[in-house]
C-alpha cells in the first residue's frame, strides 16, 4: 500500500489521518496520506464528551496535552452524573454517578462492593461510597498534580472540550506531520464493475478524479464510499445494516450552547438529566456550556423537544438549535474491499455514555492491528467480527439504563416498562445480579467488554437495583473499617489537589 485517501473531515477524519500517519510514517516516510473534506457539509460537532480511553490515544499520537487542552477550551471530566432517571425518593431527585474508576477487585483482601452491599443502613450510595471522583468534581479539584507527566493521574480522567476546535487542532497536526489536505465535494464514487472483486477504483471530486490504494470513508451518517460498495455487492445479506433504532429509541438531538452564571466554574463531570422524552446533556468547557436534548421522534416533534429544552434552561423564545437526525445502529462489514469506515459512517450509538469517539479509536486501533497481516478476506472478517461484537456491548450497556428506571410518567419512559425481555444477556444478568454480586466472572464469556463489572455495578446499584437478600460480609467489623477508611479518604485527599482552574490556568 502506498497511497491512503481519507474523505470526509470532522474528529473522525483527522483522527484517522494522525492515526495512519503514526502508523506508517513516524519513522520514515513510506504512504502518501490524502485527507479530502466538503466546504458544503460541516462536521456534525456536537460530541464534546468522551471515556478515559482517549488520553492513551492523544499519547500515543505524542501530542502535548496541556497544548491540546488550551487549544480546544478542554476540561477535565471524571464521570456521568445521571439525573432524574428514576422517581423522585421522599420528595428529593434521584442521581446517580458513573466515575472512571478502575478500581482493584479487593482492597486489603476485601471487595469493596461487598463491603457496601453488607451494610444493614447504607451511610451513602454506592459511587460516593467507593470512589473519590464525585468529591473532587464537588470541590472543583483537578484528578492530577502540577508536576505530573502528560496523561498521568492517580485518579481516571477523560475530556470534554469543543468538537470544532478539536478538528482543527488535529487538522494543524496532521498537516504539520506531512498529510496532505484539500477541500472538495465528491460528485461520484468509482466501484469496480467485477461481481468477484469489492473495491472502490476511484473518487470523483469538484478537483478531478482521485485514486489511492485504500479508502477510508469519515463521511459520517451518508456513508458515501460505503454506501457505493454495498450497493455493488451482490450478497446483500452480508452487508445490511445492523438496525436498532427499535431498541434505542433516541434517534434525534438539539443543541445550544449557554453561557456559565456570572462566578461558575466548569464541572468536571458531564451531567445526563432525564426529561420527558429522552435526556439532556450539561457539559462544562474552559469557556462556555454545552447543552444538548437526545430524544424520541417516535414520542416527540422537533417542537416540542426544543420547547421543553427551552424550558429547562430558561432560554430567550428566538434561541436557535442545531438539529441532528442520527442513525442508531451498524454496518455489518465495516472494512469491506479497499475501504474501511470510521466514525459515523461505521455506525453509532446514542451518546449517553460518551462513546463516540471511544469508537473511532476502536475501528483505527482494530485496523493498525489487522492491516499489518496477510490474508485479505480473513483479516477483514475477523475486523468485522470484533468491532460488531463492541457495538453489540455498548448497545446492552446503554440499554441497562433505561431499562432500570421505574419512571411511568410519560410514553417514552413507560416503553421501556416493557423492554428487558429483548436483549436476552441483560436480561439473564439481571436476574442473575438479584441474587449476588455482580463480579468479573459473569462477563467471562463476552466477546467484547468496554464496560465491565466495574462499571456496570455503579449503574445497577446507582438505579437501587440491588441482590434481594441481605448480603452477609465474610468479615463484616473489617468491612465496615474499610468503608469508613475510604470515607475519610474520600474527604481529606481533595484538600492534596490543586483546582482544576489552578491547573488550567484560568
Amino acid at each position: 500500500m502506498q497511497s491512503i485517501l481519507i474523505c470526509g473531515g470532522g474528529t473522525a477524519g483527522w483522527m484517522t489521518a494522525l492515526y495512519l500517519s503514526h502508523l506508517y510514517n513516524r519513522v520514515e516516510h513510506r504512504v502518501d496520506i490524502q485527507l479530502i473534506e466538503s466546504s458544503a457539509q460541516p462536521p456534525v460537532g456536537v460530541g464534546e464528551a468522551t471515556v478515559h480511553g482517549i488520553r492513551h490515544f492523544l499519547q500515543l499520537l505524542s501530542i502535548n496535552e496541556a497544548e491540546f487542552m488550551q487549544a480546544t477550551d478542554a476540561t477535565f471530566k471524571l464521570g456521568i452524573e445521571f439525573i432524574n432517571w428514576k422517581k423522585a425518593q421522599n420528595g428529593q431527585t434521584h442521581s446517580y454517578w458513573h466515575p472512571f474508576d478502575f478500581q482493584t477487585p479487593e482492597v486489603n483482601g476485601m471487595d469493596l462492593a461487598h463491603c457496601w452491599l453488607s451494610q444493614t443502613h447504607k451511610v451513602q450510595d454506592y459511587a460516593h461510597s467507593v470512589s473519590i471522583s464525585p468529591f473532587l468534581a464537588k470541590r472543583g479539584k483537578a484528578p492530577k498534580f502540577v508536576e505530573m507527566a502528560d496523561y498521568q493521574a492517580p485518579i481516571p480522567y477523560a475530556y470534554h472540550f469543543d468538537a470544532g476546535k478539536l478538528a482543527e487542532y488535529l487538522k494543524k497536526l496532521a498537516v504539520r506531520r506531512g498529510v496532505k489536505h484539500q477541500v472538495a465535494d465528491i460528485t461520484h464514487v468509482q466501484v469496480s464493475t467485477d461481481a468477484t472483486v469489492k473495491k472502490i477504483t476511484g473518487i470523483d471530486t469538484s478537483i478531478g478524479r482521485l485514486t489511492a490504494d485504500m479508502y477510508f470513508d469519515c463521511t459520517g451518517f451518508r456513508g458515501m464510499l460505503m454506501q457505493a460498495l454495498e450497493s455493488n455487492n451482490q450478497d446483500n445479506a452480508e452487508n445490511e445494516w445492523v438496525d436498532w433504532s427499535s431498541e434505542l429509541l433516541c434517534d434525534r438531538a438539539l443543541a445550544v450552547q449557554t453561557q456559565y452564571p456570572q462566578g461558575q466554574a466548569p464541572a468536571l463531570h458531564t451531567q445526563a438529566i432525564a426529561m420527558n422524552n429522552g435526556w439532556r446533556w450539561r457539559i462544562g468547557l474552559q469557556n462556555r456550556i454545552g447543552n444538548g436534548y437526545v430524544y424520541s421522534s417516535q414520542f416527540c416533534t422537533e417542537e416540542q423537544a426544543a420547547e421543553e429544552l427551552s424550558q429547562a434552561l430558561n432560554l430567550p423564545d428566538n434561541t436557535e438549535f442545531k438539529s441532528l437526525k442520527m442513525r442508531i445502529g451498524h454496518r455489518k462489514q465495516s472494512w469491506l474491499g479497499n475501504c474501511c469506515a470510521i466514525g459515523l459512517s461505521s455506525g453509532f450509538i446514542e451518546p449517553l455514555e460518551s462513546t463516540g469517539i471511544y469508537l473511532i479509536e476502536a475501528g483505527l486501533r482494530l485496523f493498525g492491528e489487522y492491516a499489518q497481516s496477510g490474508n485479505l478476506p480473513l483479516i477483514q472478517q475477523h475486523y468485522n467480527r470484533i468491532l460488531n461484537d463492541i457495538y453489540a456491548d455498548l448497545k446492552s450497556f446503554i440499554v441497562l439504563h433505561y431499562i432500570l428506571s421505574d419512571r411511568d410518567d410519560s410514553k417514552f419512559w413507560r416503553f421501556w416498562q416493557t423492554q428487558r425481555y429483548r436483549d436476552p444477556q441483560l436480561d439473564a444478568w439481571l436476574d442473575l445480579w438479584q441474587h449476588k454480586v455482580i463480579e468479573s466472572s459473569d462477563f467471562l464469556a463476552q466477546k467484547s467488554v468496554l464496560f465491565n463489572q466495574i462499571n456496570y455495578r455503579f449503574v445497577v446499584y446507582g438505579m437501587g437495583h440491588l441482590p434481594q437478600q441481605p448480603f452477609v460480609g465474610v468479615n463484616p467489623p473489617a468491612q465496615q473499617q474499610l468503608l469508613a477508611q475510604m470515607a475519610a479518604f474520600c474527604q481529606q485527599q481533595p484538600d492534596r489537589h490543586p483546582s482544576q482552574m489552578q491547573l488550567l490556568g484560568l
